[in-house]
């Protein structure tokens, strides 16, 4: 089979489902690449079930830059499940975008394919593709209206379908049926990314890309927000890739996180398997507030744990903490004094210090209705962990950038 160069997209996407910021877009024009518009195409009313399994098998990206080369996506082989979300999370640079950008065909891999169903993906232009887009910026055309830029898609690509129908379906979907004849300057940033979502979905993707959605958002309102694209997407049945770096985002939203780090999948598995299980320290290190420590400081030492490496972290939640001195047939204790003290509500954060002055951070967590246990500033306190919450590392292990 002849390899074929996959095409860029132009600055509207004016022939795909895919819309890209102007960067992109603009790195579409200079490479001098230019697309016709599809065949017309047939379209069903938007339903559920409409997704695509996507399976990268041995896939890497080698950037050449004047410093040398750089390996950003490193032998990821990955199976995307049909219908679901899958989040790739990791810190910056860790290689997640650029394999958004290698299943959306606006990289050249260097190596391995893509699979989408049975179909080898790998060459096949991103316009054939049958992809939305959804970017942090949103991206839409500030010179249209929310119902113009919702049938953008549709409408160049010629679908035969009731056009009208469709963004009347969709303004209904995202809960926004009131703002057709608004500009995306006057709704709000939620508003907004809605509209965003429901063009993307509009050409009826088998597989939506989300790259950051949330990230221009306030703080105080991404949370309603999410929670309103999952169910979007829950009804629609697409297959979706979300891409970000916020690990409470990652495990609200979607059914499989792949952890990434250094261009390498580290970690796959479902929110509740990460969180019971990681699988290294840099895992723990990145999907949870942990304590690191000295392996040779007093703590360590009174738990009985001995490890070759310099390093031991554990999270603040693994803590026995008691006011009594302890007996000789009790669980081993570190003595520590209450250095500072943080009142959340039902949760309680502690900060102890050692003898040795090595300080921790403690999180006591009352059921509902209940407070906890309550220590006060400079109290002496004896404190317990069993030795199996202690993991081990070298610093290289939890580092985000190789070192």
């Amino acid at each position: 089979m002849a390899r074929r160069a996959p095409k860029s997209i132009l600055t509207s996407a004016i022939s795909s489902t895919v819309h890209v910021d102007e960067q992109a877009a603009a790195a579409s024009l200079e490479a001098g690449t230019a697309s016709g518009v599809n065949s017309p195409a047939h379209a069903t009313p938007l339903q559920a079930g409409n997704g695509v399994r996507v399976r990268v098998q041995d896939m890497s990206k080698v950037y050449t830059t004047r410093k040398g080369s750089f390996l950003a996506a490193d032998d990821i082989s990955l199976d995307i499940p049909a219908g679901k979300m899958t989040a790739l999370l990791g810190p910056s640079g860790s290689g997640k975008t650029t394999l958004l950008r290698l299943i959306a065909g606006l990289e050249e891999p260097s190596a391995g394919s893509i699979f989408f169903d049975d179909e080898d993906a790998t060459w096949v232009p991103t316009q054939e593709r049958e992809i939305g887009f959804v970017f942090q910026s949103y991206a839409l055309f500030k010179h249209m209206t929310c119902a113009q830029n919702i049938a953008f898609g549709p409408s160049i690509r010629k679908m035969k379908i009731d056009i009208k129908s469709r963004v009347r379906e969709l303004l209904e979907l995202i809960e926004l049926p009131h703002v057709g004849s608004r500009r995306p300057a006057q709704l709000s940033g939620g508003q907004r990314q809605r509209v965003a979502l429901a063009r993307a979905l509009a050409s009826q993707p088998r597989l939506l890309l989300l790259d950051e959605p949330f990230g221009a958002l306030d703080p105080t309102i991404r949370t309603s927000v999410r929670q309103g694209l999952k169910s979007i997407i829950d009804k629609v049945g697409v297959t979706s890739i979300l891409v970000t770096h916020d690990q409470e985002e990652a495990f609200e939203l979607a059914d499989q996180v792949v952890i990434f780090n250094r261009g390498k999948v580290v970690q796959i598995g479902t929110p509740e398997e990460l969180q019971s299980a990681p699988a290294t320290p840099f895992v723990l290190h990145f999907i949870d507030d942990v304590n690191q420590m000295p392996a040779n400081c007093q703590f360590v030492k009174r738990m009985g744990y001995k490890t070759e490496k310099p390093y031991v972290m554990c999270r603040p939640t693994v803590f026995d903490v008691s006011k009594e001195v302890p007996q000789p047939d009790m669980p081993k204790f570190a003595p520590a004094t209450v250095s500072d003290r943080i009142d959340i509500g039902f949760s309680i954060k502690y900060m102890l210090k050692f003898d040795d002055g090595v300080v921790i951070e403690m999180h006591l967590q009352g059921e509902e209705h209940e407070r906890p246990v309550a220590f006060d500033l400079q109290q002496r306190v004896y404190v317990h962990t069993d030795p199996s919450n202690l993991v081990p590392y070298y610093p290289d292990e939890i580092a985000s950038t190789p070192t």
